[in-house]
């Protein structure tokens, strides 16, 4: 028996992974809403900011933080919510002032 060609082993794989893509269902809202994390987990999620900028983000008021005793948690969807609205405001202040 010949082997199989790469390209279309290749294409076969592609066409079941589309296939699994198009069947998954994305997280409902509340799920988003109540996802929580630390702030490892937040300093990962930004892309490895530096623990120093994510507490002062906080103490800016920036980004939503939770305290529960001598730990912080935050809620992933309003961080997100936080630094879009944060982001929609200065480019429209720049926007504003060309």
């Amino acid at each position: 028996m010949l082997n199989p060609n790469p390209f279309e082993v290749l294409n076969d794989k592609i066409d079941r992974l589309d296939e699994k893509i198009s069947n998954l269902k994305p997280p409902s809202i509340a799920t988003l809403a109540t996802e929580i994390i630390n702030r490892d987990e937040l300093r990962t999620r930004l892309g490895g900011v530096s623990e120093p900028t994510i507490i002062s983000l906080e103490k800016r008021g920036i980004i939503p933080s939770l305290r529960i005793g001598s730990s912080v948690r935050y809620n992933w969807f309003q961080v997100l919510q936080a630094l879009d609205t944060r982001n929609n405001k200065k480019s429209n202040t720049y926007a504003s002032n060309l």
